[in-house]
């Protein structure tokens, strides 16, 4: 199963699917499908998954589960809750669960309240899962760019997990509540684009000047617009305030996209 905080998981009408069903029945992004998914390269990656086999599952609380008090804990547990439900019934399931930011942290909460989900579902299934950080260390992040610079120095342009002793290093604030930190080299620009789209095997095109963006950055006189594998980003300042939109085809799938020129790196718990 791919288990993603990015799948919609509150039924599309009375008695109807859930976003994350529908994709499963139909194996195609749409636009109702997440709110992550609008971005073109994640809903790529689901599309490459759902390829591979992989059953992709909603987790995220649901408005049912939602009270005004609730908050953050809340919203753990009902993540937690909702992904305990699925391994009662799939008991066997190879697991991936894609998320975001802390919900990875299987440790350290000075309170239960505090504790998030990952930690909540070890505790509740008594599976200790491999955790996965890939944003605590990010250019995104000012207070971590020193740490990013040195540990880059050392990377010759690939990412890498570093060990200390034969252990894993986890630097941050997520240090002993993840088991593995994944760091990301540099990102390079050309054109104004993150160059690592290149690698996803697109072509670049050029298009009409009335197609630039009219907010973010400055148009460049080199915009080009890159296809990669039948789904389409623009830019630059197509989106940098680092939102997401989106087009669509006759039948809902997802088209045109705009979008902020960057990865959505986000944890696992696998």
């Amino acid at each position: 199963m791919l288990a993603a905080e990015a799948f919609g998981n509150n039924p599309e009408g009375p008695g109807g699917p859930t976003p994350a069903e529908r994709l499963a029945q139909d194996g195609f992004v749409r636009r109702s499908t997440g709110m992550y998914t609008l971005d073109p390269v994640f809903a790529n990656d689901v599309r490459n998954a759902l390829t591979l086999g992989y059953r992709p599952i909603g987790y995220e609380q649901t408005s049912s589960q939602r009270t005004p008090e609730g908050g953050v804990p809340e919203r753990e547990q009902a993540q937690a809750d909702n992904l305990m439900a699925y391994l009662r019934a799939h008991p066997t399931a190879k697991r991936l669960i894609h998320v975001g930011h802390g919900h990875v942290l299987q440790g350290g909460a000075t309170k239960p309240e505090y504790a998030m989900m990952a930690q909540r579902l070890k505790q509740m299934s008594g599976i200790d899962p491999l955790t996965i950080d890939q944003t605590t260390l990010s250019e995104l992040a000012a207070n971590a760019r020193p740490a990013l610079r040195v540990a880059q120095s050392r990377m010759n342009g690939k990412a890498a997990v570093f060990l200390e002793h034969d252990q894993p290093l986890i630097l941050g604030r997520v240090a002993d509540r993840v088991d593995l930190q994944v760091i990301h080299p540099a990102r390079r620009y050309a054109q104004g684009r993150p160059a690592w789209l290149a690698s996803l095997g697109g072509a670049a095109m050029r298009h009409s000047a009335r197609l630039a963006a009219q907010t973010g950055h400055p148009p460049d006189p080199g915009l080009r617009r890159r296809r990669t594998r039948g789904c389409r980003t623009v830019g630059p300042g197509a989106g940098h305030s680092g939102q997401a939109g989106a087009g669509a085809d006759g039948a809902g799938r997802a088209g045109p996209l705009r979008h902020a020129g960057r990865r959505w790196p986000c944890g696992t718990v696998v």
